[in-house]
């Protein structure tokens, strides 16, 4: 997307986070995105052990990346890892640096984690 590849023109690596859909048995794998999902944590605990940033993106031509690299219809593609260095927020043009500079804020507990039924907020 042309907003993540400004973030990203310089970036080292690019990191596909991609699940197998099917087990070798041919069966469905119903905890795949969970097991990918984990996975991908790992990787940016390391990263950010080691110094590093790790902007992670779900938005990117998952059907261009596809065809690029020649990806089976049974790999879910999920999202987009960059591994790279910090550098100077100062140094992006004026949206990005705007959109780096701006306050962060949760959503929530109640509009993310429930008790006893969906939708019934958490207190």
């Amino acid at each position: 997307m042309p907003g993540n590849q400004k973030w990203n023109e310089n970036v080292p690596v690019l990191v596909a986070i991609a699940a197998a859909t099917v087990t070798p048995k041919g069966e469905s794998a119903k905890t795949a995105a969970y097991d990918t999902g984990a996975a991908a944590m790992a990787l940016v605990l390391q990263v950010h052990a080691l110094g590093l940033a790790t902007p992670q993106m779900g938005g990117f031509d998952r059907d261009v990346f596809r065809a690029a690299f020649s990806i089976h219809d049974d790999i879910q593609l999920i999202a987009m890892l960059a591994i790279g260095y910090f550098d100077d927020a100062s140094q992006l043009d004026e949206a990005l640096h705007e959109r780096e500079a701006a306050p962060r804020a949760r959503k929530p507990l109640g509009e993310t984690s429930f008790e006893g039924a969906w939708n019934k907020a958490f207190e």
